[in-house]
């Protein structure tokens, strides 16, 4: 007898648990999916899956919020690099940028030299130890 009423009892906590733990669990991970599939996949995109972002130049590949945005800003960065390329014809500037390669440069000739070299190598022992 206390074993049937241990059985009946038994079955009854599963119903109660089932109806409490067991349906809204499965519920509210049938509603995360859905949001996942229908708004957040499409918002954020399928990697390796984008559409070209112009006609013009078919390998540049976007999809998604993330990937159009970083499409977008890559566009307007190139347009400003060309721009100041274009313009940039003998401005302070571009009269800087050369003397500065032209120093760097020099330090690199000076660095390529048997002496320099030894003495980084000798440094960077020195560090170490």
């Amino acid at each position: 007898m206390a074993l049937y009423r241990r059985a009946l009892q038994r079955f009854w906590l599963d119903k109660i648990a089932a109806d409490l733990l067991v349906k809204p669990t499965m519920s509210f991970a049938q509603d995360a999916r859905g949001l996942e599939e229908n708004f957040i996949d499409r918002l954020l995109g399928d990697p390796g899956r984008g559409k070209p972002v112009h006609v013009e130049r078919p390998l540049v590949m976007a999809d998604g919020l993330p990937g159009r945005a970083l499409a977008s800003v890559s566009e307007i960065l190139e347009r400003l690099e060309n721009r100041l390329l274009l313009r940039g014809r003998g401005g302070s500037a571009e009269q800087l940028l050369q003397r500065l390669g032209n120093y760097l440069r020099i330090v690199e000739n000076l660095l390529e030299q048997p002496r320099y070299l030894m003495m980084a190598v000798m440094a960077t022992f020195v560090v170490i130890l």
